[in-house]
């Protein structure tokens, strides 16, 4: 694409930088529910388990980028900045949730019910099928020695991991392995206990008081191992400031040469958190419920 005066009001014109993007994706479950009635419990017990699956391949700046301050700069051919990309960009990510609970539904008296219930899920982190996840880990960082103006040149010794089930095509053997997760811990304890009760102290029955707490799980979408696709190793992008017209574009390497960390190309992107956790919300109610011929009045809280 060619950008001319575009802070001016100026034209652009060519294929977007970022139109080569194919994304797909899909879920499927299995899951089944069994209940009982014992005397004063009603009993539940069940489980889900759903296997997500995500297809990504990405191309971004494959084409190039050239940006021109002035429409003059054009016609002499005196670029501003060219950016050109390449690496590997395709990613299957995959992943499988496991979740149970049980659940107990006691009526101790016909004035009050209470409710107990505990869930346990396990959603596991998205890996790529063929080990493509990498990221930085600044707990692992150490510099070049070698600097230039106070700044460490060349890729740095340590920081970055790769995915611990990378295949020989996208290995750089000089890139620790981690889990093919790439993170840390995959979240194992995730236990959500459900509290709750009603009670009518009237005999008429029109006064009902009713509260309850619990925790509640919910799975990480795939957006933080996707924003990731674009990064070293596995992705560059090459900038070049006022680079002749005839060669605008920094000397990025072919596709069959990832992973790699190039040399002259800054190390920055969207990079994952390997502390990631399964996030969680707490979350208590209670309120009151009078009824008063055909008229149901209510007050709660929910926090």
């Amino acid at each position: 694409m060619i950008q001319i005066a575009l802070a001016a009001g100026g034209i652009a014109f060519g294929t977007a930088p970022l139109i080569d993007v194919v994304a797909q994706g899909g879920t499927s479950s299995v899951s089944d529910t069994f209940s009982t009635q014992r005397g004063k419990h009603s009993l539940r017990m069940g489980a889900d388990v759903r296997f997500n699956l995500n297809l990504y391949d990405v191309g971004f700046y494959t084409r190039g980028l050239i940006q021109f301050l002035s429409f003059n700069d054009f016609l002499t051919g005196s670029t501003y900045v060219s950016l050109f990309g390449n690496g590997v960009g395709r990613r299957t990510l995959r992943s499988w949730d496991y979740n149970f609970f049980v659940q107990d539904d006691w009526k101790v008296t016909p004035k009050l019910t209470l409710n107990f219930g505990l869930r346990y899920e396990l959603d596991a982190p998205p890996y790529d099928t063929q080990g493509r996840l990498a990221t930085f880990d600044p707990g692992l960082y150490q510099p070049r020695m070698l600097t230039a103006g106070g700044v460490p040149v060349g890729p740095p010794i340590a920081g970055y991991v790769q995915a611990g089930n990378v295949t020989k095509q996208y290995n750089d053997p000089d890139i620790p392995k981690v889990s093919k997760y790439v993170l840390k811990s995959i979240d194992p304890n995730n236990l959500a206990p459900r509290l709750g009760f009603a009670y009518s102290p009237a005999s008429s029955g029109q006064l009902v008081v009713r509260g309850g707490y619990g925790i509640y799980y919910s799975r990480t979408s795939f957006q933080y191992a996707t924003l990731g696709v674009a990064d070293p190793p596995t992705y560059v992008f090459g900038v070049n400031v006022q680079a002749p017209f005839s060669n605008p574009f920094f000397p990025v390497p072919a596709g069959n040469q990832f992973p790699t960390l190039v040399p002259g190309i800054a190390l920055s992107g969207t990079f994952l958190d390997r502390n990631i956790r399964t996030p969680y919300v707490q979350q208590g109610n209670f309120g009151v419920q009078y009824a008063m011929h055909h008229t149901l009045f209510e007050a709660g809280w929910v926090g």
